[in-house]
């Protein structure tokens, strides 16, 4: 299993962007809300990634700004790691999403 990671600096500020690799390319829909993976590719599709090497990526969350991270393995891996909250996890077509802002 693998993920498309997306480390993005700019001003000194760091953001992280995961995707589960299976995922980049398509249309997340439901109800409202549209999560255009297809559009949005640049922002997700840098190096992939095997599931330890993001464990240890997400280890150094505290020297990021943000972390915005697509796909039910990724995220559960966040929340495995204390990262993630299950309550600030949103569902949309059945994946996984959320965007956490270290302030």
């Amino acid at each position: 299993m693998r993920f498309f990671v997306n480390v993005h600096e700019k001003n000194g500020r760091r953001v992280l962007a995961v995707c589960d690799e299976e995922l980049l390319g398509k249309v997340l829909e439901e109800d409202e809300i549209c999560l255009d993976l297809e559009k949005y590719k640049g922002f997700y599709a840098g190096e992939l990634k095997d599931e330890q090497e993001l464990r240890n990526l997400l280890k150094e969350t505290s020297s990021f700004e943000s972390l915005n991270l697509v796909g039910n393995r990724s995220v559960k891996i966040a929340m495995c790691l204390g990262i993630v909250d299950e309550e600030d996890v949103i569902i949309i077509d059945g994946q996984m999403h959320v965007q956490i802002y270290m302030l």
